[in-house]
């Protein structure tokens, strides 16, 4: 009988091992098992949103990213990743509204990364705010001077009366530059990099 016994535990405790490595034959599915059972372990949904990022699986990525939008120390690295996933993940689903939280968050927690404020001058200046678009491009300017950011800064001016005309000087130089747009521009250093049908003009004056 204590054979029988034995071999019946060892069977049942084989199924249950057989059953297990099923559910963890990959990250993917580790992890869901891990956040199915312990939402509150943020190294896991982490961990989840990173795989479905990482697949370009957008989707499903957000709202993991969006779990975590207060799980991490303010300024951290770890917050600096997680929020600028969260961002492009909005943006890649067309998610305007939660790409504007992001990028915003991103811009305010990590003002020294230019992402947080081009996606936030893009986003205010696609939805028709030209002056809040003005104003996080010129801040994205400031930060990385991008050539975007003039191109926001130049289609803004143009459909803003009251945005200024005239930008402080170039890095590095003492030129004044004075944009204006009928559109919106790509601009180089060297002039202006037309792509239509965004068009611009930049007047280098010094």
């Amino acid at each position: 009988i204590g054979v029988v016994a034995l071999v019946a535990v060892v069977a049942a405790f084989s199924t249950r091992v057989v059953a297990r490595n099923r559910d963890f034959a990959n990250e993917e599915t580790y992890y869901r098992h891990v956040v199915e059972h312990a939402p509150a372990n943020v190294r896991a949904v982490a961990n989840l949103a990173n795989i479905y990022f990482d697949q370009e699986e957008f989707a499903a990525a957000l709202p993991l990213y969006q779990r975590l939008a207060d799980a991490w120390i303010p300024g951290s690295g770890n917050e600096r990743t997680h929020v600028r996933r969260e961002l492009l993940s909005a943006r890649e689903v067309g998610d305007d509204a939660a790409g504007l939280t992001a990028a915003r968050r991103l811009a305010e927690r990590h003002p020294e990364v230019g992402i947080g404020h081009r996606h936030v001058a893009e986003l205010l200046h696609d939805s028709g705010d030209y002056v809040g678009g003005f104003a996080a491009a010129r801040r994205w300017w400031e930060t990385t001077a991008s050539p975007g950011a003039l191109a926001v800064m130049a289609h803004a001016a143009s459909a803003t009366p009251t945005a200024p005309r005239f930008f402080p000087p170039w890095p590095g130089s003492r030129t004044i530059v004075w944009i204006w747009s009928s559109d919106w521009a790509a601009p180089t250093w060297g002039g202006v990099r037309r792509a239509a049908p965004r068009t611009a003009l930049i007047t280098r004056m010094g």
